[in-house]
């Protein structure tokens, strides 16, 4: 057999590559009881780099473990939803779409249904050969409706072909408990079982020094949803209810004590545990952790977290150890992290000294969406309402608030100011080529920026200073006319 038929048979038979990719995303949960609300995040949509399909509507349909439809959403490009049964639905457009490269003449794609390249009249996607690919994001919430054990998946109808996505990964919805009547005599057990509460320990400390107390092992079936701490078992709980697993005590005496963790579930059902604690009385004190922060970043970009303002009290602190919030951890004084999903994440530093003692703090990560990694917010794409790019934007700082001077016509010269803490934009003014800005919205410029020295200085009026010297003008003629007049009369009464 010759190459060439090899090369022939290889490529009759081996498939195209698909015009489209698709995930229904990654449900929050894969655990709830019916009417609580499963998200599905990162729900995708992407088109290959040198295609362009006409998009009619996407559908995300949930279905039984045995493949049998139970609920779904049909949506809009824009996430607009266009029909739902039953209505459980709520769908999140993460993609500024605005900006998606669209033809209305034009485009074309490969056919799977018919395998030949197909000229449409319209389309999304870019359409040269060696262009990126266009993703599109959603976060879908389905509020259950039914128990069982499911799955999602999500469908894209073009003009001429229905593209459909793998399965996601299956969720169980069980039937809420129902309390049998009074007097009994009925009523099926509950599905929910209580927590199981762990309070850690056996814990060790120094007097005034305050130690970090760990109910995380504590489990429940559906999820723990608050934990409140005791410290001397005396019945009455000294903090309250907590979404936190962690929390700090210090105790100013020495001796022995119990500690008692309380943990409750979404049904509100309950468990307890004890764990013992010893106060040791010495002149030894815990390290001081600083987790410096609130950290602000994009997806896809690197933060850097820095713990250098943490110290050791008579020790050296020997480890630095970071929570960042989405399920990853990292170690050192100042760690990088990456996040790939938007949101604020709860970012926790530990420090332990050379004594063993540790300490922690806590910040926030607030992370906005950049789903095409160009380091601009989709957000902020979206407010300032026309095609980017990192040269055409400058940050500066007014006040000590971060601002962004942007180039929205790309012509070398600013025209917009953007707050990117209210997310708004207002139109710049020009004097001597230079933006004037007025910050307060009140219509009087209140800065100048020089964009060849990267300098803001107060706005003065140009009117000010031209108006000074003919009002010094009309003054020195008036003295010298009553200077006239007064020689003038001094000499005809002969007083001179």
């Amino acid at each position: 057999m010759t190459l060439s038929l090899v090369l022939l048979i290889i490529a009759i038979f081996t498939p195209s590559f698909p015009a489209v990719k698709l995930s229904p995303g990654t449900p929050d949960r894969t655990s709830v009881v019916v009417e609580t609300a499963i998200v599905f995040r990162n729900v995708n949509l992407t088109i290959r780099g040198d295609e362009a399909i006409p998009i009619d509507y996407l559908m995300f349909v949930i279905y039984t473990s045995t493949h049998t439809k139970v609920a779904n959403v049909t949506f809009a490009l824009d996430g607009t939803i266009l029909y739902q049964n039953p209505s459980q639905f709520t769908v999140i457009k993460l993609t500024n779409t605005s900006n998606l490269p669209y033809n209305p003449s034009w485009g074309y794609g490969f056919d799977e249904e018919t395998n030949k390249s197909t000229t449409y009249d319209y389309g999304y996607g870019y359409g040269p050969s060696g262009s990126v690919d266009l993703t599109i994001l959603y976060n879908i919430t389905y509020k259950t409706h039914t128990y069982g054990t499911f799955y999602a998946k999500l469908f894209v109808n073009s003009t001429t072909y229905t593209y459909i996505s793998a399965e996601s990964q299956l969720f169980t919805v069980e039937q809420a408990y129902v309390p049998p009547p009074p007097g009994g005599g009925g009523g099926d057990p509950p599905l929910n079982d209580p927590p199981i509460a762990n309070a850690g320990g056996p814990y060790k400390g120094n007097m005034n020094v305050p130690i970090t107390f760990d109910g995380s092992n504590s489990t429940d079936d559906v999820g723990i949803v608050g934990y409140r701490w005791d410290w001397e078992n005396d019945g009455i709980y000294n903090t309250d209810w907590s979404t936190s697993a962690f929390a700090t005590h210090a105790y100013n005496t020495t001796g022995v004590y119990t500690v008692r963790l309380q943990v409750k579930d979404q049904e509100n059902l309950t468990d307890t545990a004890t764990s013992i604690v010893t106060i040791n009385g010495n002149d030894i004190y815990a390290p001081v952790a600083i987790a410096d922060g609130p950290y602000k970043g994009l997806t896809y970009q690197t933060i850097r977290f820095d713990g250098s303002g943490s110290y050791g009290i008579n020790a050296n602190i020997v480890n630095y150890t970071w929570v960042f919030g989405d399920g990853t951890s990292g170690y050192g004084q100042t760690p990088v992290h990456v996040y790939e999903t938007a949101g604020t994440f709860l970012v926790v530093l530990t420090v332990t000294d050379s004594n063993n003692l540790q300490s922690l703090d806590s910040t926030t990560a607030k992370i906005l969406l950049d789903a095409n990694r160009n380091n601009i917010s989709d957000i902020m794409e979206e407010t300032i309402g026309t095609p980017i790019t990192e040269a055409d934007i400058q940050l500066i700082s007014i006040n000590d608030d971060l601002y962004y001077l942007v180039d929205i016509d790309h012509d070398g010269t600013f025209d917009v100011l953007y707050n990117p803490t209210t997310n708004t934009k207002s139109i710049l003014g020009r004097q001597d080529g230079k933006p004037l800005i007025d910050i307060d919205g009140d219509g009087i410029w209140d800065f100048v920026y020089d964009s060849a020295l990267k300098t803001l200085s107060p706005y003065e009026s140009p009117s000010e200073e031209p108006l000074m010297l003919p009002l010094i003008c009309v003054v020195v003629i008036v003295i010298s006319v009553i200077v006239v007049v007064l020689i003038f009369w001094l000499y005809k009464t002969g007083r001179i």
